[in-house]
């Protein structure tokens, strides 16, 4: 196990990348938990809220915890950097 400066570029990328994925994950499925991250009299509160209601649950999935991802693959607003600091904060914490 490495710490995360220590990560090339691209496994670094990667761990943000993933950690991205857990949060959303987390707030698609409890969207009151934006709350914790993001102050609701925040601009991007609302386009990120509104974001998170397009996000599907994974029907392939049966822990009913997963997401449909495709979401992700489409232009992210620039409202979720706020989201990528935190996971990139994350990120950093963690031994890889």
């Amino acid at each position: 196990m490495i710490p995360y400066s220590q990560l090339t570029e691209q496994a670094k990328a990667q761990a943000i990348r993933d950690n991205f994925i857990i949060l959303i994950s987390k707030l698609a499925n409890d969207r009151s938990k934006l709350k914790d991250y993001i102050n609701p009299e925040d601009n991007a509160y609302k386009k990120i809220e509104e974001y998170l209601t397009n996000i599907k649950k994974d029907v392939n999935c049966a822990c009913e915890n997963c997401v449909d991802l495709n979401a992700l693959n489409k232009t992210i607003p620039i409202e979720l950097e706020t989201l990528i600091d935190i996971a990139k904060k994350q990120a950093e914490t963690k031994q890889y």
